[in-house]
């Protein structure tokens, strides 16, 4: 693998122009050739390595108190590992082949910035991927590969010396391969809020262990239904309580 990257300043120091170019490669695991995960998944052994060939271009800028970058990007995977669904004597299975390319276009976006002691940070990423297969036109959506991922969130400090913050996630609908089918299943668009409470205790006469970091959050705080893959969700409501001494 390698990287070739170009980046210069202008504007008055306050504008980074950058892009860069690199290929990496990856070799197929044990696992993904030999494991048949208890009975999911057919073994192939044939597995090569993949390649993946990126090319990005993109600015990064300080605009009074705003952080700002921006980055556009094109992904090439060659001989990508994919899962399929097979129909076997035992049932319906999946099996990890490699595909003839994997190609994604999209661009990323990160700002932050800080108004009268309230911190701002939001980022979104927006893309389009497709996987094809050689000697076919077909064009079919990968795996886990929303077409549009963002998020929000601040923090402030409030009464007491407390810090409340919180933050909003967004993922669009993405696809995934169920266990029980062969064929791909569509996972509707989700999206999470959090809240956090903290402050920091000093407690004196004490030398060592004499600061107390006490934090209260809840996660998924509206309890929506969010799925990593098929058929495995994460966790719904939660709440935490953590108290750390340093």
């Amino acid at each position: 693998g390698g990287r070739l990257g170009v980046s210069s300043l202008t504007g008055g120091g306050r504008l980074l122009l950058h892009g860069g170019v690199s290929r990496r490669a990856r070799f197929p695991s044990l696992r993904e050739l030999y494991s048949d995960a208890l009975g999911r998944f057919v073994p192939n052994p044939d597995l090569e390595q993949e390649v993946l060939t990126g090319m990005e271009l993109g600015l990064t800028a300080d605009l009074q108190g705003v952080d700002l970058q921006v980055v556009g990007f094109h992904q090439v995977f060659s001989d990508g590992i994919v899962r399929i669904g097979v129909q076997t004597a035992q049932g319906p299975k999946r099996q990890r082949v490699n595909r003839d390319g994997i190609r994604s276009t999209g661009l990323e976006m990160v700002a932050s910035a800080g108004w009268r002691g309230v911190q701002y940070s939001g980022d979104l990423t927006l893309q389009q991927a497709w996987q094809s297969e050689e000697g076919s036109s077909v064009e079919t959506r990968p795996e886990y590969e929303p077409s549009v991922v963002g998020g929000f969130s601040v923090a402030m400090e409030a009464p007491g010396d407390f810090r409340l913050s919180g933050g909003y996630r967004f993922v669009g609908t993405q696809f995934c391969l169920s266990v029980d089918s062969p064929s791909m299943e569509r996972l509707t668009r989700t999206h999470r809020f959090e809240l956090q409470l903290r402050r920091i205790f000093a407690l004196e006469g004490r030398s060592a262990l004499a600061n107390v970091d006490a934090l209260v959050a809840v996660t998924n705080l509206t309890d929506h239904a969010i799925f990593d893959q098929c058929g495995l969700p994460q966790p719904g409501r939660t709440f935490r309580i953590q108290l750390r001494l340093f």
